[in-house]
Protein backbone atom coordinates (compact mmCIF):
# COMPACT_ATOMS: atom_id res chain seq x y z
CA UNK A 1 0.00 0.00 0.00
CA UNK A 2 1.07 3.55 -0.73
CA UNK A 3 1.35 5.37 2.60
CA UNK A 4 2.30 8.90 1.56
CA UNK A 5 -0.17 11.79 1.15
CA UNK A 6 -0.94 13.13 -2.33
CA UNK A 7 -1.75 16.78 -2.97
CA UNK A 8 -3.76 16.24 -6.15
CA UNK A 9 -7.26 14.75 -6.28
CA UNK A 10 -9.17 14.31 -9.52
CA UNK A 11 -12.31 12.96 -11.14
CA UNK A 12 -10.35 11.53 -14.05
CA UNK A 13 -10.79 8.02 -15.41
CA UNK A 14 -7.69 6.00 -16.18
CA UNK A 15 -7.18 2.94 -18.37
CA UNK A 16 -4.19 0.93 -17.17
CA UNK A 17 -2.38 -1.56 -19.40
CA UNK A 18 0.27 -4.15 -18.62
CA UNK A 19 3.03 -5.09 -21.03
CA UNK A 20 5.09 -8.02 -19.80
CA UNK A 21 8.68 -8.71 -20.81
CA UNK A 22 11.18 -11.45 -20.03
CA UNK A 23 11.07 -13.10 -16.62
CA UNK A 24 14.49 -14.31 -15.58
CA UNK A 25 16.17 -16.00 -12.67
CA UNK A 26 15.30 -18.76 -10.24
CA UNK A 27 17.68 -21.23 -11.81
CA UNK A 28 20.17 -23.07 -9.73
CA UNK A 29 22.10 -26.23 -9.17
CA UNK A 30 21.80 -29.10 -6.77
CA UNK A 31 23.59 -32.35 -6.08
CA UNK A 32 22.03 -35.74 -5.56
CA UNK A 33 23.88 -38.61 -3.93
CA UNK A 34 23.34 -41.80 -5.99
CA UNK A 35 25.46 -43.88 -3.68
CA UNK A 36 28.76 -42.46 -2.49
CA UNK A 37 29.30 -39.73 -5.08
CA UNK A 38 27.45 -36.46 -5.71
CA UNK A 39 26.02 -35.82 -9.16
CA UNK A 40 25.43 -32.14 -10.01
CA UNK A 41 22.08 -31.23 -11.54
CA UNK A 42 20.82 -28.04 -13.10
CA UNK A 43 17.55 -26.90 -11.59
CA UNK A 44 15.67 -24.32 -13.32
CA UNK A 45 13.27 -22.00 -13.50
CA UNK A 46 10.72 -22.16 -10.75
CA UNK A 47 7.96 -19.80 -11.91
CA UNK A 48 6.36 -19.43 -8.49
CA UNK A 49 9.44 -17.64 -7.15
CA UNK A 50 9.95 -15.38 -10.17
CA UNK A 51 8.15 -12.02 -10.46
CA UNK A 52 6.09 -13.63 -13.20
CA UNK A 53 3.19 -12.41 -15.34
CA UNK A 54 0.69 -13.37 -12.63
CA UNK A 55 2.60 -11.26 -10.10
CA UNK A 56 2.74 -8.42 -12.61
CA UNK A 57 -1.03 -8.60 -13.11
CA UNK A 58 -1.53 -8.54 -9.33
CA UNK A 59 0.76 -5.54 -9.07
CA UNK A 60 -1.16 -3.66 -11.77
CA UNK A 61 -4.46 -4.44 -9.99
CA UNK A 62 -2.99 -3.06 -6.75
CA UNK A 63 -1.66 -0.02 -8.62
CA UNK A 64 -5.16 0.69 -9.98
CA UNK A 65 -6.70 0.31 -6.52
CA UNK A 66 -4.13 2.65 -4.99
CA UNK A 67 -4.71 5.31 -7.65
CA UNK A 68 -8.40 5.27 -6.69
CA UNK A 69 -7.82 4.97 -2.94
CA UNK A 70 -5.55 8.01 -2.71
CA UNK A 71 -7.90 9.97 -4.99
CA UNK A 72 -5.57 10.61 -7.93
CA UNK A 73 -8.29 9.26 -10.21
CA UNK A 74 -11.95 8.55 -9.67
CA UNK A 75 -11.72 5.30 -11.58
CA UNK A 76 -8.81 3.15 -12.75
CA UNK A 77 -9.70 0.15 -14.88
CA UNK A 78 -7.92 -2.45 -16.93
CA UNK A 79 -7.55 -1.23 -20.50
CA UNK A 80 -9.54 -4.26 -21.75
CA UNK A 81 -12.58 -3.14 -19.70
CA UNK A 82 -12.63 0.50 -20.84
CA UNK A 83 -14.12 2.13 -23.92
CA UNK A 84 -13.24 5.69 -22.94
CA UNK A 85 -10.76 7.17 -20.46
CA UNK A 86 -9.16 10.51 -19.63
CA UNK A 87 -5.70 9.02 -19.01
CA UNK A 88 -3.93 6.04 -20.47
CA UNK A 89 -1.27 4.49 -18.26
CA UNK A 90 0.91 1.68 -19.52
CA UNK A 91 3.22 -0.25 -17.20
CA UNK A 92 5.89 -2.03 -19.17
CA UNK A 93 7.71 -4.73 -17.22
CA UNK A 94 10.72 -4.70 -19.53
CA UNK A 95 12.46 -7.39 -17.48
CA UNK A 96 12.26 -8.98 -14.07
CA UNK A 97 15.18 -10.80 -12.51
CA UNK A 98 15.18 -13.07 -9.47
CA UNK A 99 18.34 -14.04 -7.57
CA UNK A 100 17.52 -17.21 -5.66
CA UNK A 101 20.60 -17.04 -3.44
CA UNK A 102 19.49 -13.85 -1.68
CA UNK A 103 15.79 -13.74 -2.68
CA UNK A 104 16.43 -10.44 -4.41
CA UNK A 105 14.19 -9.11 -7.17
CA UNK A 106 15.25 -6.57 -9.76
CA UNK A 107 12.37 -5.01 -11.69
CA UNK A 108 13.06 -2.94 -14.80
CA UNK A 109 9.80 -1.13 -15.50
CA UNK A 110 8.75 1.79 -17.69
CA UNK A 111 5.61 3.85 -17.20
CA UNK A 112 3.98 5.73 -20.03
CA UNK A 113 1.11 8.17 -19.47
CA UNK A 114 -0.93 9.81 -22.23
CA UNK A 115 -4.02 11.97 -22.18
CA UNK A 116 -2.64 15.30 -21.08
CA UNK A 117 -0.85 18.21 -22.68
CA UNK A 118 2.36 16.16 -23.00
CA UNK A 119 3.03 12.41 -22.91
CA UNK A 120 5.16 10.99 -20.10
CA UNK A 121 7.65 8.12 -20.22
CA UNK A 122 10.04 7.14 -17.45
CA UNK A 123 12.11 4.06 -16.66
CA UNK A 124 12.44 2.62 -13.16
CA UNK A 125 14.80 0.06 -11.68
CA UNK A 126 13.76 -1.41 -8.36
CA UNK A 127 15.97 -3.72 -6.32
CA UNK A 128 14.03 -5.40 -3.53
CA UNK A 129 16.98 -5.57 -1.13
CA UNK A 130 18.24 -2.03 -1.67
CA UNK A 131 19.07 -0.43 1.66
CA UNK A 132 18.63 -3.66 3.63
CA UNK A 133 21.24 -4.80 6.10
CA UNK A 134 23.05 -8.07 5.51
CA UNK A 135 21.02 -9.67 8.30
CA UNK A 136 17.74 -8.54 6.72
CA UNK A 137 18.84 -9.85 3.31
CA UNK A 138 19.71 -13.23 4.79
CA UNK A 139 16.34 -13.44 6.55
CA UNK A 140 14.15 -12.41 3.62
CA UNK A 141 12.25 -15.15 1.83
CA UNK A 142 10.98 -15.03 -1.76
CA UNK A 143 7.47 -13.88 -0.81
CA UNK A 144 8.86 -11.03 1.29
CA UNK A 145 11.27 -10.09 -1.50
CA UNK A 146 8.40 -9.86 -4.01
CA UNK A 147 6.39 -7.72 -1.59
CA UNK A 148 9.35 -5.38 -1.02
CA UNK A 149 9.92 -4.99 -4.76
CA UNK A 150 6.24 -4.24 -5.40
CA UNK A 151 6.03 -1.73 -2.53
CA UNK A 152 9.18 0.07 -3.70
CA UNK A 153 7.89 0.25 -7.27
CA UNK A 154 4.53 1.60 -6.11
CA UNK A 155 6.29 4.32 -4.09
CA UNK A 156 8.04 5.48 -7.25
CA UNK A 157 5.08 5.31 -9.64
CA UNK A 158 2.35 7.07 -7.63
CA UNK A 159 4.24 10.39 -7.16
CA UNK A 160 4.96 10.50 -10.90
CA UNK A 161 1.26 9.99 -11.72
CA UNK A 162 0.45 12.77 -9.24
CA UNK A 163 3.00 15.07 -10.87
CA UNK A 164 1.65 14.27 -14.34
CA UNK A 165 -1.92 15.11 -13.36
CA UNK A 166 -0.83 18.34 -11.69
CA UNK A 167 1.23 19.47 -14.70
CA UNK A 168 -0.79 18.13 -17.63
CA UNK A 169 -4.42 17.85 -16.58
CA UNK A 170 -6.96 19.83 -14.66
CA UNK A 171 -7.39 17.83 -11.47
CA UNK A 172 -10.98 19.03 -11.07
CA UNK A 173 -13.87 19.48 -13.45
CA UNK A 174 -16.02 17.10 -15.41
CA UNK A 175 -14.45 13.80 -16.38
CA UNK A 176 -13.54 13.55 -20.02
CA UNK A 177 -12.85 17.28 -20.44
CA UNK A 178 -9.20 17.95 -21.13
CA UNK A 179 -8.32 21.31 -19.60
CA UNK A 180 -4.59 20.97 -20.37
CA UNK A 181 -2.21 23.65 -19.11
Amino acid sequence: MFDQPVAVKSELRAAVALVSGPVRGAKGTAAIPPGTILVPLSIGPTPNTQFNVGDQRSFVATFRQELERVGLVAEARDVADVTRADLGIQLIFAQTQYNADAHTYVLDVAMEIVGGAKPFLKQYRVISSEGDSTWTRLNTNATEGKAKAAARLLKQLIPDVESYIRQNRSPTGPAGVDRGT
